[in-house]
């Protein structure tokens, strides 16, 4: 079990190895975008308004990370799997693969901490609430990649077609983002869209009751969680 999930790592380790100057100035590319962007809606969460503007945000940086989550799987991870499918790895193993790749990949984990840096910034929290509002954005980042990584082989095993899982993920982002920005107002969907979750969770920091922001971070473990089981069965 051991040596095949090493040989695995070595694949990835190798196919990125290749072109690895270019792939890091790609990534560094894609990071500096980003910040270029969040600064952008810097001057719509610095006013009253702050908590819609922030949603609104991070339905574009969600959407952007679940994106580049799914190409990442679709073009370097799902042809490895495929390729190696006599190698004596159980499913959960198999998941844990796919997620951790994700996780570690260059260009995941520099766009989501240029994300995370610049909208922790923003919103201007006290020395003592940066590290729990950089929390408040960071968990629900892992916590998508993991849902995206679900998601992905569940449909894949189902359709046989990486293509008809990238277009079912897509449409179902589409329509949490669109909902979540319609509606910036509405308590139900604060209740329902994680997005919204994540802004309590940040507002409770920023007053310093971290409590509220531990409780309103909760359904991202839980969902997590829940992803991880279920990944675990179809990878």
């Amino acid at each position: 079990m051991k040596g095949a999930w090493r040989e695995l790592s070595y694949i990835v380790r190798h196919r990125e190895s290749s072109g690895q100057t270019r792939k890091s100035i790609v990534a560094a590319a894609i990071a500096l975008a980003n910040i270029f962007l969040c600064a952008f809606f810097e001057r719509y969460v610095a006013g009253p308004g702050w908590r819609e503007a922030l949603v609104t945000l991070l339905a574009i940086e969600t959407g952007i990370l679940v994106t580049l989550a799914m190409g990442i799987h679709l073009q370097s991870i799902d042809p490895i799997l495929k390729r190696t499918e006599i190698l004596p790895l159980d499913h959960a193993n198999r998941f844990a693969f796919v997620t951790l790749t994700l996780l570690r990949h260059r260009y995941v984990m520099l766009f989501w901490m240029s994300a995370v840096f610049s909208m922790t910034t923003m919103v201007h929290p006290r020395a003592a609430s940066v590290p729990f509002v950089a929390f408040s954005f960071l968990l629900p980042g892992v916590a998508f990649i993991i849902i995206s990584a679900t998601l992905l082989v569940m449909f894949a095993r189902w359709t046989s077609s990486g293509a008809v899982a990238l277009a079912v993920l897509g449409i179902v982002a589409c329509m949490t983002s669109a909902a979540t920005i319609v509606f910036p107002e509405s308590r139900a969907f604060e209740l329902l869209m994680p997005l919204r979750w994540c802004v309590l969770s940040c507002t409770a920091a920023l007053a310093g009751n971290y409590g509220a922001g531990v409780l309103a971070l909760s359904p991202f473990v839980l969902l997590a969680g829940l992803a991880w089981v279920g990944g675990s069965q179809y990878a």
